[in-house]
């Protein structure tokens, strides 16, 4: 294949990731993107202080830890001055800039079609959680950045001194950011360590900005640690521990129904989420209802190998993490004997891909509750390993299943792609919100918020108003917000009620929905286009 027609090949797959997204740019905003902005958007509106979610734990009202203190301020900064719509082009701009890249740099390899099966990244649904603004983009934007220092160390042609410090300081700062939206950036650290000792290696005076870097990564993976630790901590409530421990894997219930039925029940889980399914995790897709018994089959078809590539570019990612583990322990092993025997000492490159896999596979085992959010990441960071390490196989006789196995994918993914502006682009446009509110809703209620402020004499300057998904927007400039879906979810898992979590909580008001308010029996005082008030300052 020659240069021109790789780069028309890279252009064209560029194309359909780019079309696999656009076709999601109506997707509702969820309340998982709101929740983000709760826990880890209000840095600067309360002082310093994460109240998170749950307001009847202990560890709520917890200082952020001083070495989290800079990405903290930087999210709150950001998620103040941007509003919903402006920041879901954070993760759309992220998504798109590792996929171009893979794609030109996927052509290059002695497999250039395997460029194809960056595509599978969008793969059925997949598109409608990549658009959304919640922790897993962060995490890609410091996989970004660990790509182009990579790409710094490795290439001579680009070792600038300013290129380099802007390289370190885009990984300091999205490690800093990813370990701080949520813990499971933590899992990341270890390969931003190594990148950083690379990448000052390449300067002048390197000694200092390597421990510097390698200080700071290692100290604020720690204060996230002992955070999270503290966060996670609701013994005062069992049933909310409960709730809280659930969202992992249960070894015991993994013992009790056996492995191997362990590994398929937890990959039906896995890719039940890409699929075009009756309906959808808290119908935050409208459900799936084929016109015809022939349009049925069709989709059943295109689920079958839907699940099917998902299960190849699994047991390939697994096969890349034990090749990879084992040249990592062969080149320790001469390294260290210095054998005749060995052609080559320890090469970096295969220690960094055990950093990159190690992650994505202790999630894909850990995550128990096999959120569609979360399932989307993983896959498109296998998807990453993936076409760039078929990209680069060298076999004769492999290079055939290779493009055979690029085509069928590419051809799935063209159908995926079909399939969703048919099936879910109409309902999107024309308003489809499910549990989440519509993008354009955001700012339209600012107007009833002050009238219901006014008649219910709320002091918002004070703040402990209880907010909902959609009044969030327009008073998060406030102090210490109540999310109402959450002082409802704990009154139901202690079995309380919410009027009683409210006696802990103290809150000064409520402007919500009045679905909302009843639904969690709350009182109110006036009602506004759908909004309800209440001053609970007497309480």
């Amino acid at each position: 294949m020659v240069i021109s027609q790789k780069n028309y090949l890279a252009i064209a797959v560029s194309g359909l990731c780019i079309l696999s997204l656009i076709v999601w740019r109506d997707m509702p905003y969820y309340p998982d993107e709101v929740a983000l902005q709760f826990y880890a958007g209000r840095f600067i509106q309360d002082k310093g202080v994460s109240h998170g979610l749950f307001a009847l734990c202990s560890s709520w009202g917890l200082k952020v830890p001083m070495l989290l203190a800079l990405p903290a301020w930087l999210l709150s900064k950001t998620m103040l001055l941007v509003n919903p719509v402006q920041f879901r082009i954070f993760p759309l701009l992220v998504t798109l800039t590792i996929a171009l890249y893979v794609a030109k740099k996927a052509v290059k390899g002695v497999n250039p079609l395997a460029v194809l099966i960056i595509s599978t990244g969008f793969i059925g649904v997949a598109g409608s959680g990549l658009t959304m603004a919640r922790p897993e983009f962060i995490h890609l934007l410091n996989l970004l950045f660990c790509l182009l220092s990579f790409v710094y160390w490795d290439n001579s042609e680009v070792r600038k001194l300013y290129i380099g410090i802007f390289v370190l300081v885009g990984l300091l700062a999205s490690a800093s950011l990813s370990v701080y939206v949520h813990i499971q950036g933590v899992l990341f650290v270890p390969l931003s360590i190594v990148l950083a000792i690379l990448l000052c290696r390449s300067f002048t005076y390197k000694i200092i900005p390597t421990i510097l870097s390698v200080a700071y990564l290692f100290g604020m993976s720690i204060a996230a640690i002992i955070g999270f630790s503290r966060g996670m901590s609701c013994d005062n409530y069992p049933g909310i521990q409960s709730y809280l421990s659930s969202m992992t894997v249960d070894i015991h219930a993994v013992v009790l129904q056996g492995f191997f039925s362990w590994v398929n029940n937890n990959f039906v889980g896995y890719s039940q989420s890409f699929l075009y399914n009756n309906e959808y995790a808290i119908g935050y897709l409208p459900s799936v209802e084929p016109e015809s018994i022939v349009y049925f089959i069709k989709l059943r078809f295109l689920n079958w190998f839907i699940r099917i590539i998902l299960f190849f570019n699994l047991v390939i990612f697994f096969g890349v993490l034990f090749f990879s583990v084992f040249k990592v322990i062969n080149g320790l092993f001469c390294y260290f004997k210095a054998k005749y025997t060995c052609k080559k000492y320890f090469d970096i490159r295969y220690l960094l891909l055990c950093l990159i896999v190690s992650p994505i596979v202790f999630l894909y085992v850990y995550d128990a509750a096999h959120n569609f959010y979360r399932t989307f990441f993983l896959n498109y960071v296998i998807v990453v390993v993936v076409c760039l390490s078929l990209a680069g196989f060298r076999s004769g006789y492999f290079k055939h299943l290779i493009n055979i196995y690029a085509l069928v994918c590419i051809c799935v993914v063209a159908s995926s792609l079909l399939v969703n502006f048919v099936l879910f682009n109409k309902y999107l446009k024309e308003g489809f919100v499910g549990p989440s509110i519509a993008l354009n809703s955001l700012g339209a209620v600012n107007d009833d918020i002050l009238e219901l402020a006014s008649a219910c004499k709320l002091n918002m300057d004070k703040g402990r108003i209880i907010v909902d998904d959609l009044t969030y927007e327009s008073m998060k400039r406030f102090s210490i917000l109540f999310p109402i879906t959450y002082l409802d979810l704990q009154g139901q898992l202690t079995g309380l009620g919410t009027k009683r979590v409210l006696d802990v909580a103290k809150p000064r008001g409520v402007i919500a929905r009045c679905s909302y308010v009843e639904h969690a029996g709350l009182v109110y005082e006036h009602k506004n286009n759908g909004l309800c008030c209440a001053n609970y300052s007497y309480l």
